[in-house]
């Protein structure tokens, strides 16, 4: 848990204030956040302020909903809602908000997003489905100059002149049939060295807070990283690649053939990052293991 929170949680008084729509609104997802802090906490995976559930039930009950929690397992619905859809303007449609009320609801989400951001979630339970988990077994590793996530290029495209090569195991040689032509490839690989997971985090691009799934940080419930690098040449096992941005020793799970025809959509808008003025093209250490967990830094993109 961070130590830089400083914002804090509107009072009861001040939740029992908004109009009933509102309240209605905000009930199930803190009652969400309330339950899985408390099970995170329980198990000695969150380490929480002195009176900070406590805090976050008062709320709860200032509500005055009877509103069970989003879902069995509606984690993730409710980190959506409270990392955006707190937000005042996104609300309009339930009715007006005094000066006073609008400051409220934006204290609240602020708080909220906060201290998701400085809480290690570990992945949510999926109940009363027919999902399994599933086996990647690497076919191969990523040999680079990169050893350490500290100056590595964020994305191919600022890799420059960057190279080294991709050594698969013996057996899918075979495999490698007429890839020769492709200019580029994508490596499905494991980021294998990143830190757990955050829902919000702060991307090398901006500065700040965006939710992970509008970002390419490293570190996900499931880190698996794509790779669009240039194909330089094949010899036997070892595809020699250019423009690299991955670190050495990275397992690779998949090679495709990059296609214009299929991959390149140059019309796309790509949201916050096309209103981003940070140019940055080489990463830091905020997703390595090392990284400290009350740390709020973020990702690649």
């Amino acid at each position: 848990m961070s130590s830089g929170i400083t914002t804090e949680w509107p009072s009861p008084d001040d939740i029992s204030s908004l109009p009933p729509n509102h309240r209605r609104a905000i009930a199930g997802v803190l009652r969400t956040l309330e339950r899985r802090l408390s099970e995170l906490h329980a198990d000695g995976l969150a380490v929480l302020p002195e009176g900070e559930l406590k805090a976050l039930g008062d709320l709860v009950a200032a509500t005055g909903s009877r509103l069970p929690e989003r879902s069995p397992a509606g984690l993730l619905a409710a980190l959506a809602v409270l990392a955006d859809g707190l937000e005042p303007d996104r609300l309009t449609g339930y009715g007006p908000l005094s000066a006073v009320q609008r400051s409220t609801l934006s204290r609240l989400a602020i708080r909220a997003r906060n201290l998701l951001a400085a809480t290690a979630l570990s992945p949510p339970a999926i109940e009363d489905t027919d999902l399994e988990s599933v086996v990647l077994i690497p076919i191969g590793v990523v040999h680079s100059p990169f050893d350490d996530h500290q100056g590595t290029p964020i994305q191919p495209r600022t890799a420059e002149d960057h190279t080294g090569y991709v050594e698969l195991l013996p057996e899918y040689a075979p495999a490698l049939a007429d890839l020769e032509g492709f200019d580029r490839i994508w490596i499905v690989s494991v980021l294998d060295r990143g830190r757990g997971w955050r829902p919000l985090v702060i991307p090398y691009r901006d500065t700040a807070q965006r939710g992970l799934f509008a970002t390419r940080a490293p570190s996900r419930p499931n880190p698996v990283g794509i790779s669009a690098v240039r194909l330089l040449g094949i010899s036997g096992c070892r595809l020699d690649i250019g423009e690299l941005d991955l670190l050495d020793g990275t397992p690779v799970l998949d090679i495709k053939p990059y296609v214009p025809e299929f991959d390149a959509y140059p019309e796309a808008v790509a949201g916050w990052l096309d209103r981003s003025s940070v140019d940055r093209t080489a990463a830091d250490n905020r997703f390595a293991q090392s990284s400290p967990p009350e740390s709020d830094d973020a990702q690649e993109t």
